[in-house]
This record gives structure tokens, sequence and C-alpha cells, in this order.
């Protein structure tokens, strides 16, 4: 959230422009407020200030399919209408869907992934995924991987 001090008149207020009011969720859903408000009130309250329409995040089910000296591979699952939570990772992973179908958001573009492909996940990238269908996929990566979630 970026927060731009504006004087209108007395006493100062604050413009909160681009508040992603939906916790980050698909670029589709998110809103877009603007909201002239005092400077009193605080940042507690400004979270507040959410979309009604927004989509429950949702944890995939993992479980450790394979582990090496430096790669591992799980094994996620979601149900149809899941919503998974945008994160980047610090390296380059692969994701394979093994059944089902999803939505592969990553820089604002909607990938379909169905059974059978893969893709390559570059470091440092925001991405979530959308179930379409009951789905399971095969995410590789090295151990020494970090996530940062949004």
């Amino acid at each position: 959230m970026r927060l731009f001090k504006t004087r209108f008149a007395e006493p100062d207020y604050r413009i909160n422009s681009v508040h992603r009011g939906c916790n980050g969720q698909n670029i589709s859903s998110w809103c877009i407020h603007l909201i002239i408000m005092p400077l009193s009130l605080t940042n507690d309250n400004i979270k507040k200030l959410h979309c009604k329409s927004k989509e429950k995040i949702t944890k995939p089910k993992v479980r450790s399919i394979a582990t090496g000296k430096n790669l591992v591979a799980k094994q996620m699952q979601a149900e149809a209408g899941a919503l998974l939570p945008k994160h980047l990772a610090d390296v380059e992973s692969i994701l394979f869907i093994h059944e089902g179908e999803c939505i592969f958001n990553m820089n604002d573009e909607d990938i379909v992934l169905k059974q059978g492909e893969g893709y390559i996940i570059p470091p440092d990238t925001k991405h979530q995924i959308k179930a379409t269908t009951d789905f399971k996929g095969l995410h590789f990566m090295p151990k020494a991987i970090k996530f940062e979630y949004f």
C-alpha cells in the first residue's frame, strides 16, 4: 500500500491510492480504492477497508514425494475453485500438473495449465494458482528454496 500526503484544506489529509484491499489476490479480483481520509486514521483501520467480493485464500495440501541431496519434489493438491497464496521464491523451480487443471497467474498473465503440462517458474517472480478443477501438481525445487508470501 502506498500513501501519498496531499494538502487539500486544514487539517491535512492522506490519499490512500491503489490499496490492495483484497490481500493481494489475482489481479482480476483486486480493488482499487481512492479514499480521502484524515491523518488520524491508523493503518489498522485502513486494513479493514476491504472488498466485499474477495476470494478466500486456501493453503494446498502438500506432501514430499522425493528428496535428494540438493533437490526436493513435493506434491500439492487443491479442490476446484481454490485460490492458493500468492508468493515468490528466490530460485527457479518447475511446476508439473499431474492431474486436473489450474490457472497459473504470473506477471499479471493467466496461463492455463492442464494435465501433463509443466512450467518453469523464474526466481523472484510473484505467482499464484487457482484450481479450475480438482488438481494435483508436482513442484520440483532446490532444498534451499526460500518463499515470500503476500
